[in-house]
């Protein structure tokens, strides 16, 4: 009777963490949730695992609404434009400009709509809490299949998201970490639009029904 009642309070115990490491998070998530604008340095790190190379790029952020607008200035300049339109690649240097269709995930890394809309794919598994920040780990569903990771560490100051990282099923890995972050300010719509001189190579990829 006894080992059953220790085992009836590791379990009440681990229930109450759980929900606990839940209400934290929707406290993150809904902070999140409200950003209407986002602007904000990032710091992108790349890593592949089978031939153990790690790089690195920096840049500027942009979102509103549905929009997200990636500007690269290191290691080369490029920018990375996505619209409820289609999902645009500038290469200044390369005179090339690469058009593909919309993609539904090419906002993952919008603060508003990860927190909104795609954690809903993710399972919590783990939350680690520290003086500045606090770190949740995910297990992706079926519908994030070309994932097997992600982890989200938010601001325990503002609540902001700090870093991003996920992890693919070849355990190579993507992070954003971002600094300078300003969030609700206006930002005008032509930010959300590219300039592309006349001499530039058209790469268009699109279905034929949005071109």
């Amino acid at each position: 009777m006894k080992k059953y009642f220790v085992i009836l309070i590791v379990v009440i115990f681990v229930c109450n963490a759980l929900l606990a490491n839940e209400e934290l998070l929707q406290k993150f998530l809904q902070k999140n949730e409200k950003i209407t604008t986002f602007k904000a340095n990032f710091e992108q790190r790349n890593y592949w695992t089978e031939s153990d190379i790690e790089h690195f790029s920096f840049g500027n952020l942009y979102t509103k609404d549905d929009k997200i607008k990636l500007e690269f200035y290191y290691p080369e300049p490029q920018t990375m434009l996505g619209t409820e339109n289609d999902l645009r690649f500038y290469f200044p240097e390369k005179k090339q400009l690469l058009i593909q269709d919309w993609s539904y995930w090419q906002n993952f890394i919008n603060p508003k709509l990860l927190a909104k809309e795609y954690i809903d794919f993710c399972e919590l598994q783990s939350t680690d809490k520290y003086r500045n920040v606090t770190i949740f780990t995910f297990k992706p569903t079926e519908v994030m299949s070309d994932f097997s990771e992600l982890v989200i560490q938010f601001s325990n100051q503002d609540s902001l998201i700090e870093v991003i990282e996920y992890m693919d099923n070849y355990d190579n890995e993507v992070g954003f970490k971002f600094t300078n972050k300003v969030i609700n300010d206006e930002i005008p719509d032509s930010t959300f639009m590219l300039e592309i001189p006349e001499n530039v190579s058209v790469v268009d990829q699109r279905t034929a029904q949005d071109k």
